[in-house]
């Protein structure tokens, strides 16, 4: 076998790899949510129909519109403690990055890093929890009966992601 013959063997190789790859960047463009055929109901920021709020936005997202009110109720009752939770949780985040990154690596320093950054997140969610059941006791049953949607729809399209 010539170099040449190679050569264009290897050249084709290279070449539809090249194409795979930019087919899957332009798939990913186009689809950003999902396979091809998904079309399901989900919010999306390219479509503008997000609320509006202070809350984080996949909370936003969760409550959709007809919850909004019922949802900025209840955040500003809880956004002071769930914001410093959550500044608490991030700098229990660096510590476990500083433990690992150190040198000698030293197991029982990451590990209490590690147990340290979980009983802070358990912290944090416990608070994000209240305030969920904050706003959904207050809101009416339609309210609650729109999350539950969205959130079968979130676990239908989690589920098809597993």
């Amino acid at each position: 076998m010539s170099r040449t013959r190679i050569l264009y063997g290897v050249l084709i190789v290279s070449l539809g790899l090249n194409l795979l790859m930019g087919g899957m960047a332009l798939g990913r463009v186009f689809h950003p949510h999902g396979g091809w055929f998904d079309h399901g109901a989900h919010w999306s920021k390219d479509r503008g129909d997000l609320p509006d709020g202070p809350a984080p936005r996949w909370m936003r997202r969760m409550f959709g519109e007809s919850g909004k009110a019922f949802l900025d109720e209840a955040w500003k009752r809880h956004a002071a403690e769930i914001e410093t939770l959550r500044d608490e949780m991030r700098a229990a985040r660096t510590t476990v990055r500083t433990a690992l990154e150190a040198r000698p690596f030293d197991p029982t320093r990451y590990a209490d890093a590690l147990a340290a950054m979980r009983a802070e997140m358990d912290r944090f969610h416990t608070a994000v929890h209240a305030l969920m059941v904050d706003a959904l006791t207050i809101a009416p049953n339609s309210v609650r009966d729109d999350v539950t949607e969205r959130a079968k729809a979130w676990e239908a399209r989690r589920n098809k992601r597993d």
